[in-house]
């Protein structure tokens, strides 16, 4: 296996493109402009911070290459228009496409874990209606105090560790 410690220089362009993307301001700013170029006013309604910080993203994602400032008179004063740039659109096209295939996966992992805590589940339940008739089968003297409290200690034990599966699975799906 080939270890690698360097990046190419389209990797390290991605690696930029993608830091520059991860802040959530900039990504919403990204994706408003996907619809079509918009005023700082437009941009900054949704986020909700100041014109310098929304100043701050753009210039960030105009280092990247992804986003362009017009400046256009309307009626007599000027104003600033944003944009995507043709390298921005393109790179909204690949991020919409790996979105759509992340909610695919992200589905399917949703999927199987419901699956998953519903066999628990059950689990827990057949496990539960094992130890009521361990327990009938001691009141009626068909098994010895000895051998309930031995099968009784161990599916106990079952139980808990089906119910800690369960917890687990609950915060996994709670994530999702």
């Amino acid at each position: 296996m080939k270890i690698t410690t360097r990046l190419s220089k389209s990797e390290y362009g991605l690696v930029r493109i993608l830091r520059a993307l991860a802040n959530e301001n900039r990504f919403i700013i990204f994706k408003n402009l996907q619809t079509g170029p918009c005023y700082a006013t437009e941009l900054n309604d949704p986020l909700k911070i100041s014109r310098p910080a929304l100043g701050k993203h753009v210039r960030i994602l105009s280092n990247e290459g992804l986003v362009e400032k017009k400046h256009v008179v309307e009626r007599g004063t000027a104003k600033t228009v944003y944009e995507l740039t043709d390298f921005g659109e393109k790179i909204a096209e690949k991020i919409n496409g790996f979105t759509k295939d992340f909610e695919v996966i992200t589905s399917q992992i949703n999927r199987e874990l419901h699956e998953e805590l519903m066999d628990v589940n059950t689990q827990i339940d057949s496990t539960d209606m094992i130890l009521k008739g361990l327990a009938k089968r001691l009141k009626n003297k068909e098994i010895s105090p000895q051998d309930y409290d031995g099968l009784k200690s161990d599916y106990e034990k079952t139980i808990i560790r089906l119910d800690k599966k369960r917890n687990e699975l609950k915060e996994e799906l709670r994530k999702e």
